[in-house]
This record gives C-alpha cells, structure tokens and sequence, in this order.
C-alpha cells in the first residue's frame, strides 16, 4: 500500500510535468486544434488540458500522494523512541551509581512499615535470661546502654538455630506485647504495652536471623518511678527516603509507670501473625538492685 501511493502520486506528478512540458513546446497544438473542432465540449476540455490552474492541480496531487505514502514507510520502518525511566530511588548509602525504583521522595513523607516476610509455622524464639542494664535515652530518642543510664531489667531472646543439616528460618519484624498484671487481685488494673521497646532500635520490631539475639526493655527505674516503654514508631524516617532539607520530626516511646512493684508480666512475641514466644514471668521491683523475675508456667 505504501509503494502504491508512493508510485501512483510520482506518476501523476510525471503526467502533469509532461503536460506542462508539452504545451510549453507547442507540441500540442495539432492535436488541441483537433479537439477544438471535435464538438461542442472539445474547445472546453482543450482549455482545461493547457489551463494553468489544472498543471498545478496535478503536480500538487502527485506530490502530496507521495509525501503521504513515504510518511507511512518511515513510520513503521522507524525505531522506537528509547524508555526514559520516570523516577529515582535515592538512599542515604553513597553508591557510585543511583539506583533505579519505582518511587521518589521529596520532603518529609509518611513513614511506612518495614515489610514483613512470611514466616515458617516452625518459628519460635527462644528466651535467655534477664538481666539488669543501664539505660539512657540516646539520640532520636533510641534506648541504649550507658554506664550513667538508669537501672533498667531487658528480657534476651534469641532465634535458636535448628538441629546440624536443618534451616532456622528468620523471624521478621517482631512485636513485643506486655502485660503487667496484680499477683493475686483479678480485678485490679492492667498495664498493656501494645509495642514493647527493643534495645538499641528506634522501631518497634526487631528481626532476629538464625542464631540472633536481642533485648527487649521491660522496666526502667528513675527516682521512685517504675515505667515501661510502649514505642509508637513502625518505621525510622532516615531509613531509605530522601529529604530535601525538610525537618524530621522523631517521637519518643511512652513511658507508662507499672502500678504494682510486685506482680506479673506476660510477654507475647509476634511475627506477621505468627506468635513466636509467650511466656508468663513473676516480678519483684522492690530494690531496683536486687529484683526478681521468675517464669510461671502458662
């Protein structure tokens, strides 16, 4: 189809040059004085063959007929335009190359949960030991050990590795959930830590890879105050976004004060929604130097 339109519009603009050509030469007076005498119509259709207007008619026609015919060949022979990719990842790691993603960030965005791989219905963590630290509220509000930090207790856990030949699987983005209960009165008041304080973490989940361990905060001791922590934040707003010389606003885990020096705490560890640790645990708070935590049968 292209090639037709190419050829046809190159013959008709041969044809009208030709004409033009003719009549320019006097070539064709014989045959229009012919056609003059023929009838009524011929002196008509001679004056439309050496009639100016009706060359250029021709010459136009076969020249937009093959304009139009070799368009459609360059388009469908062309190559396409290359893809520009539409946005940037930038991370706070240097690289010598940026990375290309699917998102960008500019200014202070929402922060978003960390993604939470799927865990084995096999997968449990394992508790340790408490043990009694020294603890200070550091930077962005992050809990850490100081030697002038206050006496605090944590609850160590670890991601026990498997039987030799065997896989640990990894406990992604665990949740601690507190509860602090009277020993003997049912009805007295409950203390719930909806996100329990990881050691060192300013979120409030912790992955724990084969053989990992990590503490989890359970109280603190200022003055004659006893608290615990309950961390708001799902995500690190320095973590993976970029911030074009925007302010960043951290916010400090809750400190909610036990009521009761004595008790008992139940600690659940979620991962996804696999619950990887429950345990019930007796307390004693009243010398902050010489407590005591025992586990309880659940």
């Amino acid at each position: 189809m292209r090639l037709t339109k190419i050829i046809g519009g190159a013959a008709i603009l041969l044809i009208g040059s030709t004409l033009e050509a003719l009549n320019y030469w006097h070539l064709l007076d014989f045959i229009l004085n012919k056609l003059r005498d023929s009838g009524p119509f011929g002196p008509t259709i001679a004056n439309i063959v050496v009639s100016p207007i009706a060359v250029l008619v021709i010459v136009f026609t076969g020249l937009g007929i093959a304009v139009a015919g070799a368009r459609e060949s360059r388009k469908e022979s062309g190559s396409p335009l290359p893809t520009i990719p539409t946005s940037v990842n930038v991370t706070n790691e240097p690289s010598l190359t940026p990375s290309m993603s699917q998102n960008i960030y500019v200014g202070t965005p929402q922060p978003l949960s960390s993604p939470v791989e799927v865990p084995d219905d096999n997968t449990t963590l394992e508790f340790v030991q408490f043990e009694g630290k020294r603890l200070a509220r550091g930077s962005r509000y992050i809990w850490e050990e100081s030697p002038d930090g206050l006496n605090g207790i944590v609850a160590v856990f670890r991601n026990e590795p498997k039987a030799l030949g065997s896989r640990t699987p990894t406990a992604s983005s665990v949740t601690a959930h507190l509860k602090f209960n009277h020993p003997t009165e049912q009805d007295a008041i409950e203390l719930y830590i909806n996100h329990g304080t990881w050691l060192g973490k300013y979120e409030h989940f912790s992955t724990f890879r084969p053989a990992e361990t990590h503490s989890l905060i359970i109280t603190v001791h200022e003055n004659m105050q006893i608290f615990s922590l309950d961390n708001p934040n799902r995500a690190d707003p320095l973590r993976n976004r970029f911030h074009a010389g925007a302010s960043i606003r951290f916010i400090p885990p809750t400190q909610k004060e036990i009521p009761y020096r004595s008790g008992i705490v139940e600690i659940t560890l979620v991962s996804g929604n696999l619950t990887v640790f429950r345990g019930r645990f007796s307390y004693d708070l009243e010398d902050s130097k010489a407590w005591k935590m025992n586990p309880i049968n659940l």
